[in-house]
């Protein structure tokens, strides 16, 4: 009787060690974003160079549904919740568009959010899909066509983003061109480094959830 409790508590273990959410709940990414213009006589219009963390602060409850609020440095950037294989965004929790769908196979095509996208539309296929092992956990990991005009295309791992671009990247339109480049850093969940060589310097709180009437 010992022996078979022994097991099932090493069956519980193992498995709760080696799950994996579609999207982190204490996770921050670390980011480089890289814009140049140049002139029609090849001047240098602009040479920009910036830093920025995305993290998520808490989470909140509206309507009943449980949101994650993330953060762009100090300043709140948008909701996100999932469902099921699905990340879902958006400033307004009542209208949300998808952020990333991990359910993709190869030859499905994805929409990338990018209104302002001035080479036409942002939809996108999926070349292949294979798995990595980040963090001590295989991850889903989703290889898209390139973008027109840019050297490489999304690539997403589930529990971390799109680390061609960011991690979190809200509008494609600025980074999908050859002319910027938005590169991650480095990813850190729950005060453990997952991703990169370098540290997000966000320190974790859980702060209890607030809730917000209909």
């Amino acid at each position: 009787m010992k022996i078979l409790n022994v097991m099932l508590m090493l069956i519980v273990f193992t498995t709760t060690a080696q799950s994996q959410g579609v999207f982190p709940d204490n996770g921050s990414w670390y980011r480089k974003y890289h814009s140049i213009a140049w002139g029609h006589g090849g001047e240098v219009l602009w040479d920009i160079t910036t830093y920025n963390t995305y993290w998520i602060n808490g989470d909140t409850l509206i309507n009943g549904n449980t949101f994650y609020k993330l953060y762009d440095g100090n300043a709140f950037a948008v909701y996100i919740t999932t469902d099921s294989l699905k990340v879902y965004c958006g400033e307004d929790p009542g209208n949300l568009r998808v952020l990333f769908d991990y359910g993709l196979e190869a030859g499905d095509s994805f929409e990338f959010y990018g209104p302002d996208y001035p080479y036409g539309t942002l939809n996108q296929t999926v070349n292949m899909v294979d798995s990595v092992m980040i963090g001590g956990v295989m991850r889903k990991r989703i290889h898209f066509q390139n973008f027109s005009g840019y050297g490489s295309g999304p690539l997403l791992i589930e529990g971390i983003g799109d680390v061609h671009f960011g991690g979190i990247e809200l509008n494609y339109s600025y980074v999908a061109w050859y002319a910027n480049t938005t590169t991650l850093l480095c990813f850190n969940s729950n005060g453990t480094n997952i991703y990169g060589e370098c540290t997000t310097g966000i320190s974790y709180s859980n702060p209890a959830p607030r809730v917000y009437p209909n």
